[in-house]
């Protein structure tokens, strides 16, 4: 599914016109200009839940070394990061595990 799919979505059951559907979308998940709400939250180091879907994170990783048996055991310094993540609420899990 893409952003597209959804948009349409919207606009078929919400009886909304493309452009407001569009905005909608925009304002929960574009991460151009930070307008997404969700992407918001994040960079203020905010879990985002949504009731029935999930909680999103942002899960911070150390600096880390890692070694390469293949190169005489090179080790190469892994910088410190974080990214996102998503843990799905207990109702998505159990409608996945149905697939």
């Amino acid at each position: 599914m893409k952003k597209s799919d959804i948009i349409d979505y919207l606009v078929s059951e919400n009886n909304v016109s493309r452009k407001e559907a569009r905005k909608i979308v925009d304002s929960i998940f574009s991460t151009n200009k930070l307008q997404g709400i969700i992407v918001k939250s994040l960079l203020r180091n905010e879990k985002v839940s949504i009731s029935g879907f999930g909680t999103f994170k942002i899960k911070r990783l150390g600096c880390r070394n890692l070694k390469i048996p293949t190169r005489k055991n090179e080790i190469l310094s892994i910088p410190a990061g974080c990214y996102v993540s998503f843990k799905p609420s207990k109702n998505l899990r159990n409608l996945l595990k149905n697939i």
